[in-house]
């Protein structure tokens, strides 16, 4: 069996999607199955977060094949859908037995579902990003020619419940809930002890609107500001980039106990995961979360958004801390509870410090990657009775 993962974006994003590719592809190469990784040049923001090399290094361990297509940009709003040429992704696609798309961009599904009929080719949509946005246009593409096109797909494959609900609400009889997963050897704590006597708080993630950025740099400079026992024993650790970086520099030039890193390489977040003890993820929109369950591998409870896919993967109370105001003073307080905590009952810290580690085995890739496998055997099998 031959899988084509599509991707409007390059792998040189180094997105959520992105990088779930490049680990599926290895764990799928396990189960006798081969991949070919087919994306377009795009990698919006200007921003790689992958190089070239890591690519390649992890495509050959796979033994999977990749290209990156010539696009054009279809302007929707003030957002940007890159399209393929699509008789190079024809030819690709051919070639394959199923594909298997991001259904993230409005024309995406119309483009694969053209090529579903002339190829008649089962075809998965995997819904990696939010299913709505800020953007009206996008919400209105999704809730009339998107939603219907979605009953032309073979499966659609979901990362949340929440996801999940509104499909079958929809009506869709072939909808599997699948989350990502962890390599649990790899983000595993160093040690179960406290190491140092400053309290440290990480964020990982692009700095947007969406991801929360901004509501951390307002609490920061609040806690600062009001607690000076706070701004002596807490260190805020950030990691990222993106638009709202302006942000973040002024906050890390303004106080000490900010440490702003930038874009790290995996090695290096593994170090940095390891070293603190809290982690926050006050997203407004998320699909999954997968730094919140990267965290929690390592131990660290996790402060989030009450929203969809962090809501599946921390457990309130017991993993961490799911916000249901999403305000600066919530998360604010709940930075406060955690500190006090690990400062004055570092016992019971502990103890949710390995909930957390426990809830994210659950999620280990040698569990999930055989759930993806089952699902692309059963789709292979019921090819015939397809569309």
């Amino acid at each position: 069996m031959k899988v084509l993962f599509y991707s409007a974006l390059s792998l040189r994003f180094g997105g959520g999607f992105e990088r779930w590719m490049l680990e599926v592809v290895s764990h799928l190469k396990k189960r006798g199955v081969s991949s070919i990784i087919v994306c377009t040049k795009s990698i919006i923001e200007d921003v790689e977060r992958i190089s070239n090399q890591q690519i390649q290094e992890t495509l050959n361990k796979a033994s999977a094949e990749y290209f990156e297509l010539p696009y054009h940009s279809l302007h929707i709003a003030a957002s940007n859908s890159p399209i393929p040429r699509v008789t190079e992704l024809n030819r690709h696609v051919r070639d394959c037995d199923i594909v298997y798309f991001s259904n993230a961009y409005a024309f995406q599904d119309l483009m694969i579902c053209l090529l579903k009929l002339i190829q008649r080719k089962p075809v998965i949509s995997g819904q990696h990003s939010t299913l709505f946005s800020d953007s009206r246009p996008h919400n209105i593409y999704i809730n009339t020619l998107g939603k219907k096109l979605l009953n032309h797909f073979d499966v659609c494959h979901v990362l949340n419940s929440n996801d999940l609900h509104f499909f079958k609400k929809w009506g869709l009889k072939r909808v599997c809930l699948i989350p990502p997963g962890i390599n649990t050897q790899i983000f595993k704590p160093m040690d179960h002890v406290r190491r140092h006597i400053k309290f440290k708080v990480l964020f990982v993630g692009r700095l947007t609107s969406q991801k929360g950025i901004d509501v951390l740099c307002r609490s920061i400079e609040i806690f600062n500001k009001t607690n000076d026992e706070f701004s002596r024993n807490v260190d805020f650790v950030i990691v990222g980039s993106g638009p709202l970086e302006s942000l973040v520099q002024k906050l890390n030039k303004r106080y000490t106990n900010v440490k702003y890193l930038g874009a790290v390489p995996q090695k290096t977040l593994h170090e940095i995961y390891g070293s603190c003890d809290l982690f926050l993820m006050p997203s407004r929109r998320e699909t999954f979360g997968n730094v919140a369950l990267e965290a929690q591998a390592y131990g660290l409870p996790v402060i989030a958004s009450d929203i969809p896919g962090p809501s599946d993967i921390i457990i309130d109370g017991v993993t961490g801390t799911l916000l249901r105001e999403k305000s600066v003073k919530a998360l604010i307080s709940a930075i406060n509870m955690y500190y006090r905590l690990w400062f004055q009952d570092y016992e019971k810290y502990r103890e949710i410090f390995m909930n957390a580690r426990q809830n994210a085995m659950k999620y280990d890739w040698r569990n999930v990657s055989k759930r993806l496998y089952d699902m692309l055997v059963n789709v292979y099998r019921d090819r015939g009775s397809s569309d």
